[in-house]
């Protein structure tokens, strides 16, 4: 071969190599999408319940509760409890007595939920009504009982009650990447594949 021969050739070589390699070299960043997410959150909890006006012995609060909670923390759910009050009395059948059988709906962030709901209290045998505000670890809120054995007044209970309710953990946003025509996703940016 002449020496005019191989220069063409490798000059030939050369570009078609180049062309190639620049199509599997030359990666470009990925564009990210992020879209919220979310995630379910079933759980038992016990508290310790005290009403202002009652007994200062608390009551034993145990319950349900399922919440839903997005990735920016947003929550909602229900709530279901019972309570029993512990009495003190000497027949051990009387210690304890049931308490308040309480639903509830809420609503807030993962670390502040206002809450709305009512049930029967057993111990006074009759409905009742309730709004609270549950944060890390304590319950407060207002009952309004419906037995109608007490003036309008003395109807409200304000409670306080410390329980095992934490902050929610709210679940990572989902993030999906995706590249231009022509190129392919590998190792998180995309890398023409098409060669030339």
């Amino acid at each position: 071969m002449t020496l005019h021969k191989h220069l063409w050739l490798l000059s030939f070589i050369s570009l078609f190599s180049t062309n190639a390699m620049a199509g599997f070299f030359a990666p470009i960043p990925a564009t990210s999408t992020t879209s919220g997410s979310s995630t379910n959150v079933n759980m038992g909890y016990g508290g310790l319940k005290w009403t202002l006006g009652e007994s200062l012995v608390p009551e034993i609060v145990a319950g349900y509760r399922y919440a839903s909670v997005t990735s920016s923390g947003a929550t909602q759910g229900g709530d279901v409890s019972i309570a029993f009050k512990v009495t003190g009395e000497k027949n051990i059948a009387d210690i304890i007595q049931l308490g308040k059988l309480r639903a509830k709906y809420l609503n807030g962030m993962d670390y502040l939920q206002g809450e709305i709901g009512g049930g029967y209290d057993f111990s006074k045998k009759g409905l009742f009504a309730g709004i609270s505000a549950q944060g890390p670890y304590v319950n407060s809120g207002v009952d309004y009982e419906f037995s109608g054995k007490e003036s309008i007044s003395n109807s409200f209970k304000p409670f306080i009650m410390f329980n095992s309710i934490g902050i929610y953990n709210t679940p990572s946003k989902n993030v999906t990447l995706s590249c231009p025509t022509n190129f392919r996703l590998i190792n998180g940016v995309c890398v023409n594949t098409t060669p030339g």
